[in-house]
């Protein structure tokens, strides 16, 4: 998985999220989501445990997903 960010005053501003993974639901979703959401472990992993996250991306945790990021 690649992740493009842009990262403006400590608040995602942009993300991009590409790679070879399965997924049930559209990742544009959660690139949405993610939007103007501050820039820091606890606050991603916040908005993602709103999500039903393994329908994203299968095999790939919350946790881990957030430090790599981060």
């Amino acid at each position: 998985m690649e992740v493009h960010l842009q990262v403006n005053r400590g608040s995602i501003e942009a993300i991009k999220i590409f790679g070879d993974f399965f997924n049930k639901l559209d990742v544009s979703e959660v690139e949405n989501l993610l939007i103007g959401t501050p820039h820091n472990e606890q606050s991603v992993k916040k908005k993602l445990s709103t999500i039903p996250f393994q329908d994203y991306f299968h095999n790939i945790t919350v946790d881990e997903f957030s430090e790599g990021i981060v």
